[in-house]
């Protein structure tokens, strides 16, 4: 199942087009995003929130 990718924002200050990000491999492998698509506009505040260690911050 895909969504649509968000509609084009003239303030967008970041923008994240279908993100995969996958921990781990085999039995072990997580994903912890999954073709997310995401506008962070200009002059909003925004948060990313989750438990410690979920992978808020990723390398």
């Amino acid at each position: 199942m895909t969504s649509p990718a968000p509609t084009a924002v003239a303030t967008a200050a970041a923008r994240a087009v279908e993100a995969v990000k996958v921990y781990g491999e085999g039995d072990t492998m997580v994903r912890a995003l999954d073709g997310v698509s995401v506008d962070f506009e200009k002059g909003c505040f925004n948060a990313i929130m989750g438990p410690s260690g979920s992978g808020k911050s990723p390398p």
